[in-house]
């Protein structure tokens, strides 16, 4: 059967719909695709103001999936936006056909979004499209930029220094209120007048000043204003481009300043010149004996110099032999408790001397500040004790002239007698012994007075101190083995010679060696060193074994009659304190109770005519 044109044309028909059918699917799926993946949220709403349709960059903006926002009403996500606002839109909508407006959404996960959205109305019957945007970071930055620029408002008319802000030209665009009382002008006035007028001096110099001020680099200096015929100076601080291409300038009178500046100089000066005018030695410190400052006079008396670092010169004498660094930490806690402390005390100086200090501290002059004043009252010290034993001396030698007149004449007698009694007598040669060994003793102590009745006159000759001291020991040997006590040396080499009376030295020697030997009773070792300290001091040190000697003995050692032995007269060590002393030299005892004594002798090593002065 033949096909009727009819159905041929249907057919045709039918195609060509199959066709546009096939054509339209795939612009829809284009078009699907498109609003897939635009950038910007779309969302449709329906006359009841549900959400119908929804692109994932909506799902993303209400932080939700698409079938929950689906069965979701717009008004669900609505922040601070009442119903009404909500119908006044849609009105509008409907009357015009497309809205710009805003909205404030809470997303799923409570967070609050600011919202622009463009609308356009019944693109499908009853459908609205809204093309929605989150401007919440812009909004917030506008937010900020104005309130920064309130607070900088604020700021700017509160300050008390003068602020002006200007263009490149020098064109002044903004004053704050101080720098208008600067100038005693109004801000309208001010505002659009060139900085260049307002600054003092002649046409060149203001073009310098302007110069410098208008530089690309920030400047820090002064400059003078001119306020009608007053002139003020200024410290100035410009920066460049702060805003927009401005420039800032920040401006401090520096009137007060100078006259504060100038005050505080002249109570400076006036202090300094008191502090190193000062005859006593001052010490400015603090806690943990930071020294801050030191006057002339205590560098002086102390041996310093102003070339080196005056703490690490104090910390290094502090911590010599000899000196105590605790000494002076016990007493600075004492003064920490009380607030003041006096004392007095032996130092080493920087350049070797022994000197007596008078010290008085008092805390916290200045917060955290604590003064030390101290004065040298070595000569003074050695005056009162020479006066001391001068007057003990020449008691002495009063008494010991007497003593060895009244008895050395009845001693001869005694002892001639003896003699004719020991060789007609026989059988008591035992107590003929004993009383001719007492006479001896008696002849002895007698000697020991002469010697401080009669004092010798020194000769000096340059001596090896380390030979005296062999000599010595030679002749004391015999006693130290009868008494089982041996010697121990320790002489160190390249010791130099020093003028001295060698006699009267090894008399020092002897004395001091025959008490060591004679304390060590079940015996021991008696040792003895010599050594050169510093540049220009030789140290003797004789130690025992013995029984050591208390505080309040040490203190008393080298006085007339005084001894810790039974049968001794303390001449001994009076005579060999005298001794060192005539050398320009000191003694000086340390002792541990139980465990022994230890004399050291300090010789000066100089030459003969400075001894001899």
């Amino acid at each position: 059967m033949e096909n009727l044109p009819f159905t041929d044309e249907l057919q045709k028909r039918m195609r060509l719909l199959e066709e546009d059918n096939q054509r339209l699917r795939e612009q829809l799926n284009i078009y699907k695709k498109i609003y897939d993946n635009l950038p910007e949220p779309y969302i449709l709403l329906d006359e009841n103001k549900k959400i119908v349709d929804a692109n994932p960059a909506a799902c993303t903006l209400f932080e939700t999936n698409f079938e929950t926002l689906m069965n979701s009403s717009i008004t669900e996500f609505l922040s601070l936006t009442p119903p009404e606002v909500f119908e006044d839109q849609r009105m509008l909508i409907r009357e015009n056909g497309m809205l710009e407006d805003e909205w404030l959404i809470r997303s799923k996960n409570g967070l609050v979004k600011h919202i622009e959205f463009f609308s356009l109305g019944n693109i499908l019957p009853n459908i609205d499209l809204y093309i929605l945007k989150d401007v919440t970071a812009r909004k917030r930055l506008e937010f900020e930029r104005f309130f920064h620029l309130q607070l900088f408002n604020n700021i700017f008319n509160q300050v008390i220094d003068g602020i002006v802000m200007f263009d490149e030209k020098g064109i002044i665009v903004n004053a704050n209120p101080a720098f208008c009382q600067y100038l005693k002008k109004d801000k309208n006035e001010l505002i659009g007048f060139p900085i260049q007028a307002v600054l003092a001096g002649d046409d060149s110099s203001r073009r310098e000043e302007i110069g410098r001020i208008l530089s690309k680099a920030p400047f820090i200096g002064e400059i003078q204003l001119k306020s009608g015929e007053e002139r003020e100076v200024f410290e100035i601080s410009t920066s460049p481009n702060v805003y927009n291409g401005l420039y800032m300038s920040i401006l401090r009178d520096k009137t007060e300043k100078y006259e504060m500046e100038n005050e505080l100089y002249n109570i400076a000066l006036k202090f300094r010149n008191v502090f190193h005018g000062a005859l006593d030695g001052m010490i400015l410190w603090k806690n943990g004996l930071k020294i801050c400052d030191m006057n002339s006079a205590g560098k002086k008396i102390l041996g310093l110099t102003d070339q080196d670092d005056i703490h690490k010169q104090l910390d290094w004498m502090f911590c010599r032999k000899g000196n105590k660094k605790d000494f002076f930490r016990n007493v600075f806690l004492e003064l920490h408790q009380k607030g003041e402390k006096r004392f007095t005390m032996d130092i080493e100086t920087a350049d070797g001397k022994v000197r007596t200090l008078e010290m008085t501290s008092k805390r916290d002059i200045v917060d955290g500040i604590h003064l030390t004043v101290f004065r040298d009252i070595t000569e003074r010290m050695k005056m009162e004790e020479q006066l001391r034993k001068t007057e003990t001396l020449n008691v002495v030698g009063e008494l010991a002239a007497g003593i060895a007149h009244e008895i050395r004449n009845p001693m001869t007698s005694l002892k001639g007698f003896i003699q004719l009694l020991q060789n007609s007598i026989s059988g008591y040669a035992m107590y003929f012994d004993i009383i001719t060994a007492e006479l001896n003793r008696i002849e002895s102590i007698v000697n020991e007075f002469l010697v401080l009745a009669r004092p010798r006159v020194l000769q000096f000759y340059k001596c090896d101190i380390t030979r005296i001291m062999r000599e010595t020991i030679d002749l004391l040997y015999g006693q130290a083995v009868l008494n089982n006590v041996q010697f121990r040396t320790h002489f160190a080499k390249n010791i130099p010679k020093i003028y001295c009376d060698p006699n009267r030295i090894k008399q020092v020697f002897i004395n001091i060696i025959k008490n060591a030997i004679e304390v060590m009773k079940e015996g021991g070792f008696v040792t003895i060193e010599i050594k050169k300290e510093m540049r220009n001091t030789l140290v003797v040190a004789i130690s025992d074994e013995g029984g050591g000697i208390g505080k309040e003995d040490l203190k008393r050692l080298g006085e007339p009659f005084y001894t810790t032995k039974e049968r001794g007269t303390g001449l001994g060590l009076m005579v060999s304190y005298n001794i060192i002393s005539e050398h320009k030299g000191k003694i000086m005892v340390e002792s541990d109770l139980g465990k022994g004594t230890t004399f050291f002798i300090y010789l000066p090593i100089l030459q003969k005519e400075e001894l001899e002065e």
